[in-house]
């Protein structure tokens, strides 16, 4: 009985680890699933399952590379899968652009602070370039175990927050029709990540594939079973699609309010009621923090690796920080998100195809 709940207890963890780093500034505030998912209309649901199925795959390659080969460095996945030339390329590509898209997560943590408050933007990226700081400092474990709690939170809030709005607009979604995007094509403010549905949703693979290769190796690598690695794989995913579907009907039945928003999900908040956009806003905080974590800890990790704890290692993640902050809040956060996201899921579409075939190559080779 004993060994069952342990089971289950690193199952989940590696479950709400892996949603906790996706819901990250994009997610939670709605503008990642708007450029993404809802840009295209229903079809854009579809593209969810797209993003299940090659995520499950993803995660659990990842998470079995760690668990099996006991990687010396996190981004030696890079090599593992797509030798000494190819690897060396995106273990470079990969730490580079998880630095902007550190960016991207504090100029969310901005545009949150000026759109609800009409604060400073400067005053949210700080906040939580301070405590993602201080949280990498404290090394790999304090990061699994904070990311583990509150990747429950952040989750089940998103998702109520959604559902109340599906249900007192649920009329929109049934007279919703696909005009209504088409409209809004070239005015200010619109964005998507490509010109289809089925596109945009290999796209968002392939960049999320280039934040969770070191980091889900890492994390691999203290898995004890293979089957913590499939079921945690594919549980994270799960959870993360359908908080995907939801969140992308909540939208949809607001469309005509949030589409040219730089924090859509604040605006259902506001449209149920202020108090309960203050605690959305608390939540989003919480997202933009959980992503901000693991990518400042790859950065960083990178360039000085953690076992040389000291001096060195906190002031290289200082700098870190501080170049972010300076480039996050000089680039609007939605112009900054589809442009860096769009054009590094490509880049990971290459990577994706590479471990593909050597999967089925090694299938291939067993038999």
């Amino acid at each position: 009985m004993k060994s069952n709940f342990l089971w289950l207890s690193n199952v989940f963890m590696v479950a709400c680890v892996f949603s906790a780093y996706m819901i990250g500034s994009g997610f939670a505030t709605g503008q990642e699933v708007l450029q993404y998912f809802v840009m295209y209309g229903y079809w854009g649901l579809t593209g969810g399952v797209i993003c299940f199925v090659l995520l499950s795959y993803v995660c659990i390659s990842f998470l079995n590379t760690g668990h099996v080969y006991k990687l010396k460095k996190s981004t030696d996945v890079y090599y593992f899968y797509c030798g000494p030339i190819f690897g060396k390329f995106y273990d470079y590509f990969s730490t580079i652009f998880c630095f902007f898209l550190l960016t991207i997560m504090l100029a969310g943590a901005g545009a949150v602070m000026e759109q609800q408050f009409s604060q400073a933007t400067y005053i949210g990226a700080i906040i939580i370039a301070v405590l993602a700081l201080f949280t990498v400092i404290g090394g790999f474990n304090t990061v699994v175990n904070i990311l583990a709690k509150l990747g429950v939170i952040l989750t089940i809030v998103i998702i109520l927050l959604s559902i109340k709005t599906i249900w007192l607009h649920s009329d929109n979604l049934i007279t919703f029709q696909q005009h209504s995007i088409n409209n809004k094509q070239g005015l200010p403010g619109f964005y998507r990540a490509s010109s289809n549905w089925w596109l945009a949703a290999i796209n968002y693979v392939g960049f999320c594939l280039l934040i969770l290769g070191a980091f889900m190796v890492t994390l691999g690598a203290s898995i004890k079973t293979k089957k913590e690695v499939i079921a945690g794989g594919l549980l994270g995913p799960l959870i993360f699609f359908i908080s995907t579907i939801i969140v992308s009907l909540g939208l949809l039945s607001q469309f005509e309010l949030i589409w040219d928003q730089q924090v859509p999900m604040l605006i259902l908040a506001n449209q149920l009621s202020k108090s309960f956009s203050i605690i959305v806003t608390i939540i989003i905080f919480i997202g933009i923090y959980t992503t901000t974590v693991p990518l400042l800890w790859n950065v960083s990790n990178r360039i000085i690796e953690k076992k040389s704890i000291g001096s060195k290692f906190k002031i290289t993640t200082l700098l870190i920080v501080t170049a972010a902050i300076i480039i996050g809040l000089y680039l609007p956060f939605d112009k900054l998100s589809n442009i860096l996201l769009v054009t590094n899921g490509y880049a990971g579409i290459i990577l994706l195809c590479i471990m593909l075939h050597k999967t089925f190559l090694g299938v291939f080779q067993t038999k």
